[in-house]
C-alpha cells in the first residue's frame, strides 16, 4: 500500500476538515461537548498552527484520502525551563477506522516528523495519544517512543452535586503573594507523579518547580483564578481554575482548558478532604461563569484524587497516554 506524505498546504482544506470530522477522538470525550462542533474547533486550532508551522505540518495519504495528520514544533516554555530544545508531535488526528492502513500511514508520518525534529536539532520529544487509538500508539512505539504517563479524564456537569464536602476548620480564598512560599514547600515535600520526574533524563527535583511555576504564571498573567484552602488558619492547598476563553469566542462553548490545571495539597493537610473541597469550590466557580461541563485530568497513579472526583459526581470520560523519546545521544527515555 503506497503512502504519500504531503504538507498541509498541498492538501485541499475540505479534505483536511473531513479528516478532523471523521476523527473518533474528540476533545472533551465523555461529555455532550464532544460533537462535530468540537471537532471543527480542533481543525481550526490545527489550521492556525499549520499556517505558522508550514514545514512541520504534514499529512499521510492513501489512495488520495488523508488518513493521518500531525505537526512537529517546539515547546518554548519547556525548552527554556530545561535548557534543551524540546519538541512535540501535536495535533495528531486519524480517520475513523483503527486498522492496518492507519498504522501504515501513521508509521510513515511519525518517521517523517522525527526527521524534521532532528533537522531542527530537538533533543527531546513527547506526544499525547488517546488510549483507544491502538494503531497510533503502535506507530510511535515503532519509532522508539516509550510510555511516560497516563491520565484519566474525569468528566461531568457542574450542576450535579451530592452532599457538599465539609472539612472542619477550612476556608477557601484567593491566592496572595505570601502563598508561593507555602506552594514551594508543599511541592518540595510531596512525591509528585510527574512524567518529567520519572524520566531518567531529567532532574526529578527540578521537575516539581515546573508545576510551581504554573501557579506563578496564572497569578501574574491573570490567566485564570487560583483558589487557596486554609485549614486551621494554615495553608492547606491550592488549585488553578481557567476557562478556555478562545474556545468560548470561537464556537460558543464554555469549559475549562485541558492542561495546566494544577492542584497541590500540603502534606500536613493530606487525607482530610481538602483536594475534594477545592475541586468542588472550583466547580461552583465554573458554574457561576456559565460552564456546564468540565474535564479534569487525573494521573493514573493518583487514586485518592480519582476517588474524590467520583465523590463529586465526575465519571470516567476517556484516557490519554503520553510518550517520550530522546533524540540526543547519551540520553535515555526511562530510568535504567
Amino acid at each position: 500500500m503506497k503512502v504519500d506524505i504531503k504538507l498541509w498546504s498541498e492538501v485541499p482544506e475540505s479534505q483536511l476538515e473531513d479528516l478532523f470530522l471523521n476523527n473518533p477522538f474528540s476533545l472533551y470525550r465523555g461529555t455532550p461537548l464532544a460533537d462535530d462542533m468540537m471537532k471543527k474547533y480542533m481543525f481550526i486550532l490545527a489550521k492556525e498552527n499549520a499556517e505558522i508551522n508550514k514545514e512541520g505540518a504534514i499529512v499521510a495519504i492513501i489512495n488520495g484520502k488523508p488518513i493521518v495528520t500531525a505537526q512537529v514544533y517546539e515547546v518554548p516554555y519547556l525548552s527554556k525551563f530545561w535548557n534543551i530544545p524540546i519538541g512535540v508531535l501535536g495535533h495528531f488526528v486519524t480517520d475513523g477506522p483503527n486498522d492496518e492502513n492507519t498504522y501504515l500511514a501513521a508509521s510513515m508520518l511519525v518517521r517523517e516528523l522525527l526527521a524534521k525534529a532532528k533537522k531542527n536539532n530537538f533533543s527531546f520529544m513527547s506526544t499525547n495519544i488517546p488510549g483507544p487509538n491502538i494503531m497510533l500508539i503502535r506507530a510511535v512505539e515503532a519509532q522508539s517512543f516509550r510510555y511516560a504517563e497516563g491520565f484519566l479524564n474525569m468528566v461531568g456537569p457542574t450542576n450535579r452535586f451530592r452532599d457538599s464536602v465539609k472539612v472542619p476548620g477550612m476556608k477557601i480564598r484567593g491566592l496572595v503573594e505570601e502563598d508561593f512560599l507555602e506552594i514551594a514547600d508543599a511541592y518540595a515535600r510531596v512525591s509528585f507523579p510527574s512524567r518529567f520526574a520519572t524520566d531518567g533524563g531529567f532532574d526529578p527535583k527540578k521537575a516539581s518547580q515546573l508545576y510551581m511555576k504554573r501557579f506563578r504564571e496564572v497569578y501574574e498573567q491573570q490567566l485564570g483564578k487560583v483558589f487557596v484552602a486554609e485549614l486551621e488558619e494554615r495553608f492547606a492547598g491550592a488549585i488553578i481554575a481557567i476557562i478556555d476563553e478562545k474556545m468560548s469566542r470561537t464556537i460558543g462553548v464554555r469549559s475549562n482548558i485541558l492542561s495546566g490545571m494544577g492542584i497541590i495539597i500540603h502534606p500536613r493537610a493530606s487525607r482530610r478532604g481538602v483536594s475534594t473541597a477545592l475541586v468542588e469550590y472550583r466547580q461552583e466557580y465554573y458554574k457561576s461563569e456559565g460552564v456546564e461541563y468540565v474535564n479534569f485530568g487525573a494521573n493514573f497513579n493518583n487514586r485518592p484524587m480519582i476517588l474524590g472526583l467520583e465523590k463529586l459526581g465526575l465519571r470516567y470520560g476517556s484516557l490519554d497516554m503520553t510518550f517520550h523519546l530522546w533524540l540526543k545521544e547519551g540520553r535515555c527515555a526511562a530510568p535504567t
